[in-house]
């Protein structure tokens, strides 16, 4: 029987995703939107979104792009299915900022080379389609996201002093995917299914959502990492990661699978001393599978595998089946984990929602800290969280409507 603790009440009253003592970019800003003055008056609003956006719901995405350790520049083409919801269907609508050329558009099999472009979106006339009626997109495209990284822009790159490797990433929330690919950016609307196909130099590894399905040798000294997922997705839990990695494989064992196995796919540096000096903090993924599998319910995502990138980000990200990390400690590992359940396979309708899903995610942490390391570690994280929510009038989580 799954346990379901009565403390979560009092959490999610007082929901604060915070890491431990660190204060990490990506918590800060969801945290605090209303108050930093450095957050784009737009970040967490859609209303530059086209209307025709909503004409139709996607099926699929699927990635065929080339990237690099380090450069965000990406080329390539990116296919969306979809099937129409109007009763006319003569705009088929899109994001992607105009940093990206596109070359065309070859919509059910015709090839169009005209479109409009209003802002971030791409508004392309199609021959008129009814409701019920589904179609193939498929958009060529290339270019260099905007400059300056962090937080609201969606690829960055970076590099480790210490471990001396370049790494680029992204981070799509809230409305940043259309920073790297084509998209429809509306948080109900859940793609069932993603293949990510990620073609890099051979002396990097790509990692993204899913199974690793293939890696293809290509004629021109690159590769092509293959990622496919057969889950229901949000636009912003698509990503990638690229850099000289080494792969770090171990397995979850919940009781509900009685012998089987969760695989845990760790993309980390390529660095002689980088496993040992990481590997127990990698490790307790294990275990944190398999206690929340028990008190939540089985780890949604077990077809496929959970897993890690390492990156130069501050804190972590929750992508879908691989997050994003910059980081070890057992408070992120917890948190990052904690979001597969809520905020992956159960997603907000809305950003002024995310609360809910930093919530569960801070609970998840305490969770882990009680079970794994003691009531005294568990009590420690919940009186430093109370405290740090205390000290904020304004309060922690929540992006009021009118700004979402």
């Amino acid at each position: 029987m799954k346990k379901f603790f009565t403390l979560i009440i009092l959490v999610l009253g007082t929901a604060l995703f915070a890491q431990e003592a660190e204060v990490h970019i990506h918590d800060r800003y969801c945290r605090h939107y209303p108050q930093i003055a450095d957050v784009p008056a737009y970040a967490y609003r859609n209303d530059w979104q086209s209307e025709f956006v909503h004409d139709y719901d996607v099926s699929f995405y699927w990635l065929d792009i080339e990237v690099s350790s380090t450069s965000t520049a990406i080329s390539g083409k990116v296919n969306i299915m979809g099937e129409v919801v109007v009763e006319t269907f003569e705009t088929f609508a899109f994001e992607l900022v105009p940093n990206f050329a596109i070359d065309s558009v070859v919509f059910n099999n015709q090839t169009i080379t005209e479109y409009d472009r209003v802002g971030d979106n791409v508004l392309v006339e199609v021959t008129a389609l009814n409701a019920g009626d589904s179609f193939t997109a498929e958009i060529y495209y290339g270019g260099t996201p905007p400059s300056g990284g962090g937080f609201f822009n969606g690829v960055s790159n970076g590099y480790s002093n210490t471990w001396q490797k370049s790494v680029t990433w992204t981070l799509s929330e809230p409305f940043n995917a259309k920073h790297w690919f084509p998209v429809k950016q509306v948080l109900p609307d859940k793609a069932d299914s993603v293949w990510v196909f990620l073609t890099t130099i051979e002396t990097e590894m790509a990692a993204s959502q899913g199974l690793l399905t293939n890696i293809t040798s290509l004629d021109n000294g690159k590769h092509r990492f293959e990622w496919k997922s057969n889950y229901p997705i949000a636009y912003y839990l698509i990503s990638f990661a690229v850099a000289d990695y080494q792969e770090y494989n171990i397995y979850a064992k919940p009781a509900e699978m009685q012998g089987d196995s969760i695989l845990i796919q760790n993309f980390i540096y390529n660095h002689p001393s980088y496993l040992p000096t990481f590997q127990s903090n990698i490790d307790v993924t294990a275990p944190m599978i398999e206690l929340f599998s028990e008190l939540y319910s089985l780890y949604p995502f077990w077809q496929e595998k959970y897993g890690h990138a390492i990156t130069q980000m501050g804190g972590g990200m929750e992508h879908q089946t691989m997050s994003t990390m910059g980081g070890w400690s057992f408070n992120l590992v917890a948190h990052e984990l904690g979001h597969m359940w809520f905020g992956d396979n159960v997603t907000c309708a809305t950003w002024s929602d995310i609360w809910i899903n930093e919530g569960f995610a801070t609970y998840s942490s305490y969770l882990a800290f009680r079970e794994l390391q003691g009531s005294a570690a568990g009590n420690t994280f919940m009186v430093s969280t109370q405290n740090n929510v205390m000290s904020q009038p304004d309060g922690s989580v929540y992006v009021p409507p009118s700004q979402a």
